[in-house]
Parts: structure tokens; sequence; C-alpha cells
């Protein structure tokens, strides 16, 4: 398929049904970055799913779902803890791999069930509070996601750089 950008609210894309996919930690914070439009736009769920099925580990993927058939939280486990001093870039690269990989197989079972595609919609991963940045984690989605589903990319405003 492919990977797109766009301007817009990566919480509220205009495709059903889709899968909205963001970066977690591993420790149970929420309320920062992209979980405050999560819970903008779709209330406390989300974050009660992730905090019941959060643990230590990293590198798989959660799903909240927030309207069934249409709208999926795919929570990926690819951050080791917050973003603080000794802490710069929280994000996992090797995590944030095998988690695309496991909401690939959760996308792919979830189409099969289902007689609609699936679109998947996201805020640039990884690229926030999570440290890092876009020219590394493109590759990771391009390679489990947009060559099997239609992906496209969020921002708020207009990057300054292509993107």
């Amino acid at each position: 398929m492919s990977l797109h950008y766009a301007i817009g609210n990566a919480a509220d894309p205009p495709d059903r049904p889709v899968a909205i996919l963001h970066i977690v930690n591993n420790l149970g914070m929420w309320g920062a970055g992209f979980t405050r439009a999560i819970n903008a736009r779709w209330g406390a769920g989300p974050e009660r799913g992730y905090r019941f099925w959060r643990d230590t580990k990293g590198g798989y993927c959660q799903v909240s779902i927030v309207d069934p058939g249409a709208a999926y939280i795919v929570h990926l486990f690819a951050q080791r803890g917050v973003r603080r001093p000794g802490n710069p870039k929280p994000l996992d690269l090797r995590w944030l791999d095998a988690a695309l990989r496991d909401a690939a197989l959760w996308a792919h079972a979830t189409v099969a069930a289902g007689t609609h595609p699936l679109a998947i919609a996201m805020p640039r991963i990884g690229c926030g509070l999570a440290g890092g940045r876009w020219e590394e984690v493109e590759p990771l989605v391009q390679e489990h996601l947009a060559g099997q589903f239609h992906v496209t990319v969020y921002d708020l405003e207009a990057q300054r750089h292509a993107p």
C-alpha cells in the first residue's frame, strides 16, 4: 500500500475503520504528548487499557477498542521510561521494531476477520517526548506497515522540512 503525510489530528482521522498507533512507556505513565489528544477524543478507555496491560518489558502492542469495528488505539510499548536528564532518548528502536511487527500481525488478523481494509493513522511516533528522529523511525514504519496498509502520518501543522 503506501505511506502518506497529512496535516491534522492523528487522534481523529477521517478514515474508518482505523488503527491509531502511538508509543507508550513501560512505566505506566500517561498524560503527556499524544496521549492528551487520545484522551480528548476517546476519553479514559484507552488509558485504562494501557494501565491494565502494561508491564516493564517492551516490544509489543496492546489494543484498546474505542469504537467496535471502526476505531482502535494501538499502544506500542517502545519507550524505556520517560524523558529526563539521565534518559534523553527513551525510545528503544529494537522495542519499536518488535512492537510494529506485533501491530502488523494484529492488523492483518483484524482485516481477515472483517470485510473492510484497515487504515493506519499516527503522529510521527517516537519523535516527541520519546526523543527519536523520524529518519530512524520512518524505515521501520515502511518495513512493517506501509507496504501492506494505507498509513497516514499526521502533523498538527506543516513541517518545515520534507517528510
